[in-house]
């Protein structure tokens, strides 16, 4: 697979710091390195599992989920569209969600995720960050991330 990537993409893919945040204007590609970095972590953490947020459902849908739908190869992973999650064929998973309103962290209670990444960090709450970062956990060894990306606001 080849990515056409920033050097700014590449450092934000490439952090290992438990949380890393990618910000600039719109258009930058921030939507897109969090789908790179997505897939590149479940090809390479066979079995693991990760949340990518949006805040409501149609921004979910219009961007991260078209976005990966058109990036992310069939041939190693297949699309789950009533469950809206990639499967991997390495066992790998990619779940999408959002948090509309402040209750919603409370559908996630019990999942563990290896990775969570944020989409437009600042249209989540403070409350609703610190609730889904409890998510960030599991016994296997891959490492726990938090990508996020944001516009300056």
């Amino acid at each position: 697979m080849e990515f056409s990537l920033t050097a700014k993409q590449w450092q934000f893919i490439q952090s290992d710091c438990e949380e890393s945040l990618f910000g600039g204007a719109a258009g930058g590609g921030k939507s897109y390195a969090l789908l790179v970095n997505a897939l590149l972590f479940a090809l390479r953490y066979a079995g693991s599992r990760q949340l990518l947020l949006r805040r409501t459902f149609p921004e979910l849908r219009r961007s991260l989920i078209l976005n990966s739908l058109l990036l992310y190869p069939a041939e190693v992973a297949a699309y789950r569209s009533t469950e809206h999650i990639w499967i991997f064929k390495n066992g790998s998973r990619i779940e999408f969600g959002y948090c509309d309103n402040e209750s919603d962290v409370s559908k996630y209670q019990s999942a563990e995720y290896d990775c969570i990444s944020f989409d437009e960090l600042t249209h989540f709450s403070a409350y609703q960050y610190i609730c889904l970062l409890a998510r960030l956990r599991g016994a296997n060894p891959f490492p726990k991330l938090v990508k996020a990306a944001s516009n300056p606001g």
